[in-house]
């Protein structure tokens, strides 16, 4: 039972990693990314790679979206919601473990 837990709390480390990961991807690459970046060469390999990172996360940030709107300041907070649940559920499957 111990390595169930173990290797659950492994697998929100690494979406936590990649929630991270996405969030600083959408500061840094313009809107228009997929667009621009489907060429071929490295750089398609580059945007195959955020397409994958935007597969795994957008099913798990979703819920949040509809939840709790944009608002008026266009700021999506779904991400702090998802990481107060990871930190929380990680807490739990330590002290599990």
């Amino acid at each position: 039972m111990r390595i169930f837990f173990l290797l659950l709390e492994r697998s929100l480390r690494i979406i936590e990693t990649l929630l991270i990961i996405r969030i600083i991807l959408s500061w840094v690459l313009p809107g228009n990314f997929f667009y621009s970046m489907s060429r071929g060469g490295f750089s398609e390999l580059l945007s195959d790679l955020v397409k994958a990172i935007y597969k795994v996360t957008d099913p798990i940030l979703k819920p949040f979206r509809i939840i709790i709107p944009l608002g008026g300041a266009m700021l999506d907070i779904g991400p702090i919601v998802v990481f107060f649940i990871i930190r929380i559920l990680r807490g739990i499957l330590a002290f599990l473990a």
